[in-house]
């Protein structure tokens, strides 16, 4: 459905077929099951509040971060602002953190915090063979001859 309000009208037009014509016959006609019209006919009390969809989100989480985590984080995240994930990640490791390095960038991510960037070691040479700056065989007679 495009919008809350145009769902709500699509299930109240469900109701209102199987009020007329059957459940069975309006599941064929909407491709809905049987079982979410009767859920529906169950709830309906006549207003299109009764009818609404449920949030899918969950009253309680056990895995989620909690607070003393978070400002764990954003305390050495603070204090260590240049260090990269997987450094920052183990001095919490060592502070008392216990979850994974992908939670914690997640946790930076929503926090909306920063992490530096690793970067190479080594500047990136485009032109690795590099002239060496011996003279040829010829080259080096010609200049040993005019020395002698």
């Amino acid at each position: 459905m495009k919008n809350f309000i145009s769902d709500l009208k699509y299930r109240h037009s469900i109701i209102k077929y199987a009020n007329r014509f059957g459940v069975t016959r309006a599941s064929d006609h909407f491709n809905v099951s049987r079982s979410f019209i009767y859920k529906l006919l169950k709830r309906f009390d006549g207003s299109l509040d009764s009818i609404k969809p449920f949030s899918k989100r969950p009253h309680y989480s056990p895995n989620e971060s909690k607070a003393d985590e978070y400002e764990l984080i954003k305390n050495y995240h603070r204090r260590n602002p240049n260090t990269g994930l997987v450094i920052l990640w183990l001095k919490l490791r060592k502070a008392g953190y216990s979850r994974c390095l992908t939670t914690l960038y997640r946790c930076l991510i929503r926090l909306g915090l920063k992490t530096q960037i690793a970067r190479r070691m080594y500047e990136y040479n485009r032109f690795p063979m590099k002239p060496l700056g011996y003279l040829s065989p010829i080259e080096f007679l010609d200049n040993y001859n005019k020395t002698h």
